[in-house]
């Protein structure tokens, strides 16, 4: 039975290892804000958005983010973006805001 269990325990640690997800990488966003929200317009250039208005771009796939001041206080909940490349936030309270100035 003993050794049944550490067969068992090996294939367990054995299949976590070969079906772990591997290749994601921590990025700073240097801001204690929880952030609810991220999309790229294309391969280099992201917005990330979160509570109290905080909007944060990036334009080096996501190694830096700047931080840009939306003027809100509202958290932020939704992020997207049509085809002229306008920015639309949703937030609480019903607020809805547009840029064309990425």
């Amino acid at each position: 039975v003993l050794k049944l269990k550490i067969i068992f325990y090996y294939f367990l640690v054995l299949c976590n290892f070969c079906f772990s997800q591997s290749g994601w990488i921590s990025q700073n966003s240097k801001t204690e804000i929880n952030l609810s929200s991220v999309k790229f317009i294309n391969n280099n250039t992201g917005f990330c958005i979160g509570e109290l208005g905080k909007i944060l771009k990036t334009t080096n796939k996501g190694n830096n983010w700047i931080d840009l001041n939306s003027g809100y206080k509202n958290n932020f909940n939704s992020l997207c973006f049509d085809n002229n490349l306008n920015v639309y936030i949703g937030g609480d309270s019903g607020l809805l805001i547009k840029t064309t100035d990425l």
